[in-house]
């Protein structure tokens, strides 16, 4: 059985990972920085947004997969998937925008929170359908 909306989110998240990835990498090269940030605002802004891309994603496929095994809407699953996607784009873009202007961005805070709010819906959905297995 393929888990099909999470395979999706998995691919398009995937595909996003690497664009972050060789921003980065292009700013070294361009740089010559092989290490840290070399005292750029954008190479470190630019890391950043990639570690946490890589801080977030583990845990909402897991959860989307758990979820989507578990018989969860792929309505619900991939709608929120498509949420969480518009999220770390948006927080990716605002990153950049940070490198630049020392006072908050619309897109960074947006892109969080979009973020945080489909983790907590799919965390408490998780939690709302093991209880009721336990039950």
């Amino acid at each position: 059985m393929i888990l099909t909306v999470t395979t999706m989110v998995a691919g398009v998240l995937g595909l996003i990972y690497l664009a972050l990835t060789f921003r980065v990498i292009q700013l070294r090269f361009a740089g010559k920085v092989s290490l840290g940030d070399g005292g750029s605002p954008l190479l470190l802004a630019r890391s950043r947004a990639h570690g946490n891309f890589s801080e977030y994603v583990p845990i909402l496929l897991i959860l989307t997969g758990l979820l989507e095994f578990a018989g969860g809407s792929p309505f619900w699953l991939g709608g929120g998937g498509l949420v969480f996607v518009g999220g770390r784009l948006l927080h990716a873009w605002g990153m950049d925008l940070s490198a630049s202007n020392s006072g908050p961005n619309r897109p960074r805070i947006f892109g969080t929170v979009l973020t945080l709010l489909v983790l907590l819906a799919f965390s408490v959905w998780a939690l709302v359908l093991a209880a009721g297995a336990l039950a």
